[in-house]
């Protein structure tokens, strides 16, 4: 085991030569890692072959600076993303964690790639996938109208003390400035790892 987290750790896209193996004299094993573009985020699996790779293993870029929930939408789609989609609770819980560490006050959330704005109540991704597990607080989402007469049909996420159950998604006007979460595909690199 901790032969293994080394090789995690010593990886550098050369063969590694390992100099124990248990039971086989000669063995190699690819190990496949997903790579992310400078400042994003990936979530740390490692992958024993390329036909494993679940999906949403994916790069993650927190922003440090507020806009509307189109701006962030754009900045996302420039480098190649979009805002985030959500398709687990590990990737909802691993967001939710990492958030939560970003976030310097109650109200710092981020915007997450969902929203109502086309039926209102109707909650699709920015693929125009429907809704199908959520993470909404209780009382969530309630379209309050006293801060924009449109409503809140973007949704944001956060609670800086920690979520109970992963429950932090909160509705809000699109038109408010957050920080943000974009989301795209890792890239694949491969490692040979000989044991001999």
């Amino acid at each position: 085991r901790d032969e293994n987290e080394a090789l995690k750790r010593n990886l550098t896209g050369k063969s590694v030569r390992v100099h124990t193996c248990e039971k086989l004299q000669s063995l190699q094993l690819l190990l496949v890692t997903l790579t992310c573009d400078t400042f994003w985020t990936k979530s740390g699996l490692i992958i024993t072959s390329i036909s494993s790779i679940p999906p949403g293993e994916n790069c993650y870029y927190f922003s440090t600076r507020r806009s509307s929930w189109e701006e962030s939408r754009s900045f996302c789609k420039r480098r190649g993303g979009d805002l985030v989609k959500i398709d687990s609770r590990e990737e909802q819980s691993f967001l939710e964690k990492t958030v939560r560490k970003k976030m310097d006050v109650a109200d710092d959330l981020f915007w997450i790639g969902l929203t109502d704005s086309k039926t209102e109540g109707e909650w699709l991704w920015v693929d125009d996938s429907p809704l199908n597990t959520s993470f909404w607080m209780s009382w969530e989402p309630d379209n309050w109208t006293g801060e924009d007469p449109d409503g809140e049909n973007c949704a944001r996420m956060g609670v800086r003390g920690g979520a109970i159950n992963l429950k932090c998604w909160f509705d809000k006007s699109c038109k408010v400035n957050q920080k943000y979460i974009c989301e795209k595909e890792a890239e694949i690199g491969e490692y040979m790892v000989s044991c001999v």
